[in-house]
């Protein structure tokens, strides 16, 4: 035990780097990102949408390898990748070499997230996985934290290029260590990742269950990476560096969040319902609040419990990220999550260019501001989004920390996908028993019938 947590602790310091420069470019560096390279809105939104795309290739072709291989090697793998990354955006002087980088950095955040949960699935306990995910989110949060005010001025005061190339050679040095110290990780259950996931997985209770956690990811991370700063400075109008302070503030929640939802949650006897429906409660407040401040435009207190609403609901939903050990098979952790990630990085890669095509579309004004329209558009339709979030989260299945896996494929037969039922009925489907964790009652045997009297 005392041997991998150096190896884990290393693997969540490069994420935290990683996490960082996502958060940084392009949100926290918008503006400047504009002026630098002279790109247009939608260009600088790509930078988004091309790490979220790349590490989307990412969990879908490397998950299966992770959960097969030593977590140690995997987590050096991505930290050179993600080194690689970082040197080509420290030298880039066109945008096309940013977008490569941005590219490169996407598959190693990718591949280390996956990496690092893989290797805490396999070395500790399943009764204090969520504790111990939530340390690996400290890491991860407080380098979106680090990603925003901080981020900007560190650029600010050493220049984009000097400070990503301080970055390179510590991953390239964190990735060194995590490479001699490979093989302490336990043996790895042997899969085959994502053709291990079958169709009678993909029922009404993981449907739904994949749908809130990917939402709840995407939405989160597209506000505070690609929107979020620029509409504080259109719509509430705030000076760039109390806006980088608004987003940093809900990163901070985030942090304290994961941290400790994953410990109450212990402390509630692994209950898991209870985080997932405030949590998108949470998430729908925040969102709703956005929405209506396109027309009534808040001032900087309320702008900042908005915010705070949408980072205390995607702080409990890291949960969603513990569970896929209990909806999913548990040999197939890296897959699982893998799957989530997939799905919010899609959801990412199109709202982000939907954006950023909008925002083209209806110019900046004469004092460098978009209008507000345009911002309702966007959150009029994460609106809907996450109404259906919520409403989805009360027909999740309580856990209490266990795999259950088998129990819904066999209590789900109504709800496989077949051509027999609808999406509708897939969805809001329920056990045919009552007690979703009990075995389908058997029907009473019949009494035995006297044999006929034959006697004279």
């Amino acid at each position: 035990m005392r041997r991998i947590i150096p190896v884990f602790a290393a693997g969540s310091l490069l994420y935290l780097l990683g996490a960082m420069t996502r958060c940084g470019i392009p949100g926290a560096w918008f503006a400047e990102l504009q002026r630098e390279f002279g790109a247009s809105a939608s260009a600088v939104a790509a930078l988004a949408s091309t790490r979220a795309a790349a590490t989307l290739g990412c969990t879908l072709l490397a998950a299966p390898l992770i959960d097969r291989r030593d977590g140690a090697r995997m987590c050096a793998a991505g930290g050179g990748i993600l080194a690689c990354g970082l040197g080509l955006g420290a030298i880039a002087g066109d945008f096309p070499l940013l977008l490569a980088g941005a590219a490169i950095e996407g598959v190693g955040l990718g591949w280390l997230y996956l990496a690092v949960i893989r290797l805490a699935d396999r070395s500790f306990d399943r009764r204090y996985f969520s504790l111990v995910l939530g340390f690996f989110y400290l890491a991860a949060y407080g380098g979106t934290a680090l990603g925003n005010a901080p981020f900007a001025a560190a650029c600010g005061a050493w220049g984009r290029s000097a400070f990503f190339g301080s970055l390179a050679p510590l991953a390239a040095g964190l990735g060194l260590f995590l490479y001699f110290r490979r093989g302490q990780d336990p043996a790895a259950e042997q899969g085959r990742g994502f053709f291990n996931l079958k169709r009678r997985h993909f029922n009404g209770f993981n449907l739904r269950f994949l749908y809130c956690g990917a939402f709840n990811v995407g939405v989160y991370w597209f506000i505070q990476n690609v929107i979020g700063k620029k509409y504080l400075e259109d719509v509430v109008q705030l000076p760039a560096g109390t806006a980088g302070g608004v987003t940093g503030m809900m990163s901070l929640i985030v942090m304290v969040e994961m941290v400790f939802a994953g410990s109450v949650s212990f402390w509630c006897g692994n209950r898991r319902k209870p985080f997932w429906v405030l949590g998108s409660g949470l998430l729908l407040l925040g969102v709703a609040g956005l929405f209506a401040g396109t027309f009534f435009p808040p001032g900087e207190a309320v702008a900042r419990v908005f915010f705070g609403c949408l980072g205390a609901g995607y702080g409990v939903s890291g949960l969603y990220i513990v569970s896929c050990r209990e909806y999913l098979p548990k040999e197939l952790v890296a897959s699982s999550v893998g799957l989530l990630n997939a799905l919010a990085n899609l959801g990412l890669i199109a709202v982000s260019q939907l954006t950023g095509f909008l925002l083209d579309a209806a110019g900046q004004g004469a004092e460098g501001r978009y209008p507000a329209y345009v911002y309702a558009l966007v959150f009029g339709g994460l609106l809907a989004g996450a109404a259906a979030g919520f409403l989805f989260s009360w027909f999740h299945p309580e856990t209490r920390g266990r795999n259950r896996a088998a129990a819904f494929a066999r209590l789900s037969g109504q709800t496989e996908i077949d051509k027999n039922n609808s999406f509708f009925a897939i969805v809001f489907s329920r056990p045919r028993v009552s007690g979703w964790n009990q075995e389908k009652r058997k029907p009473a045997a019949a009494p035995a019938s006297r044999p006929p009297n034959t006697s004279a």
